[in-house]
């Protein structure tokens, strides 16, 4: 995800553009854009309609807020996430639109951005032409929900991804009757899910195609995330535990997440960045339920996003980069602290001999 450096200057690490929010829908910009900049973007830029913009730019003063469409393309900006709360009327149909037109790379749609692809594809105008065209040209990558993904197949081939919906639900069953508790209903999980595993080719058969038919990265978000892509057959299946409340707002979280590490990763696979923000926000929920419980909602969740870079692998990983006098002290500490913990486990194992 990129190392921070010293030498690195404001907005190296990204300068992502939030499109969302509406006259109706404060709440999502609000959370998507907290979350993008607790995963590490430098700034946050947000263009929300109507007067809850000044709602949003009221909730964080690290926020960069607008409100003016017809300037927003002035925004120096490194990529764009489209629909947490932007609600699917004409004039967020036009501005969807617009921003298509402007050929962005890695276009992050969300949400209600979703629900207008479905919407504009079931047009017969634009069904199997441009739209299709300017997803695939924009690398976009799509992030529905259970549902969503369930009306984008149907939009796609008139009919429902019943093989897929099928293994979710025994999935969800399977830790719904695991009376042995979530951490070894999940370990139990994962062995189904894995390649070769029993429900494997069911839970990604029918989404390859779909991100085959649009050209598009998808990931599903569920009882565990499908990531796959359309010109590659490597599948992502994320099955570490998250937490069983439902609150609202979580899929914006992950957006935020995600756009930022989009923002700071411009030479890493989708795939691999998609299952690194599917992870961490399965980790920020779990850490947030852990605290709060069933009271949790969405943005108790966004204090628990960690980005942490000071791992001792991080360190070495980094002196290595700069080899001079620094890199050379701290690799010698390390290996000084390697060799200090070594003697002194084998003198305790020695000491409870005699």
């Amino acid at each position: 995800m990129g190392m921070l450096e010293y030498i690195l200057h404001k907005g190296q690490r990204g300068r992502p553009l939030l499109i969302a929010g509406s006259p109706r829908y404060h709440g999502a910009p609000i959370l998507a854009g907290l979350s993008c900049l607790r995963a590490g973007a430098d700034y946050c830029y947000l263009l929300v309609r109507g007067s809850n913009s000044q709602v949003v730019a009221s909730a964080s003063p690290n926020f960069i807020v607008s409100s003016n469409i017809a300037t927003w393309k002035d925004i120096h900006y490194t990529n764009i996430l489209i629909g947490p709360g932007l609600d699917t009327e004409e004039e967020s149909v036009a501005l969807f639109l617009d921003t298509m037109s402007t050929r962005p790379s890695r276009l992050l749609l969300d949400a209600d951005a979703i629900r207008i692809v479905c919407k504009l594809l079931q047009q017969q105008d634009v069904k199997t032409g441009p739209l299709i065209d300017q997803l695939r040209a924009a690398q976009s990558i799509l992030t529905p929900n259970y549902a969503e993904f369930r009306s984008l197949y149907h939009t796609a081939f008139s009919s429902y991804p019943l093989r897929y919906e099928e293994a979710m639900n025994k999935l969800g069953q399977s830790l719904a009757f695991n009376r042995l508790g979530t951490i070894l209903g999940f370990m139990a999980l994962k062995p189904l899910v894995k390649r070769g595993g029993k429900y494997y080719d069911a839970l990604i058969d029918e989404p390859v195609r779909l991100a085959q038919h649009l050209g598009t990265v998808l990931l599903i978000k569920g009882v565990v995330d499908v990531i796959v892509s359309p010109d590659s057959d490597d599948v992502r299946i994320v099955a570490e535990r998250g937490q069983p409340k439902r609150s609202a707002g979580q899929g914006d979280i992950l957006a935020g997440i995600l756009v930022a590490l989009l923002a700071s990763s411009a030479k890493e696979p989708s795939l691999f960045i998609c299952e690194k923000a599917a992870i961490l926000t399965r980790k920020a929920s779990r850490a947030a339920y852990k605290h709060h419980g069933v009271s949790m909602v969405a943005s108790d969740i966004v204090s628990y996003i960690s980005m942490d870079d000071r791992d001792i692998m991080t360190i070495l990983a980094n002196a290595l980069s700069y080899p001079g006098i620094s890199g050379i002290l701290i690799i010698g500490l390390a290996c000084l602290c390697a060799i200090s913990l070594y003697a002194a486990t084998k003198l305790f194992s020695c000491t409870r001999c005699v």
